[in-house]
């Protein structure tokens, strides 16, 4: 028994985990709002990016290279 349900959860992942989200941000949305649950989702999103190694260096490379190319038309 317990092996078929986890064997239905395994194959169905994606469609709880969507699930659960559609519960949190209708949570959000009734709690506080709109803009607040966009704010609220919009900020998840961003710090579950940032936990990615890969796109947080991209960003870092992106701003050091910025940096790089502020300094050298300063100092022209």
């Amino acid at each position: 028994m317990a092996e078929s349900l986890i064997e239905i959860v395994v194959k169905n992942f994606k469609k709880y985990l969507y699930a659960l989200f559609g519960l949190v941000v209708g949570v959000l949305f009734v709690e506080y709002g709109f803009l607040k649950t966009i704010l609220i989702v919009s900020l998840v999103i961003l710090c579950f990016k940032l936990g990615d190694i890969e796109f947080k260096e991209k960003i870092l490379t992106k701003i050091f290279e910025g940096f790089k190319r502020l300094k050298k038309n300063l100092s022209k």
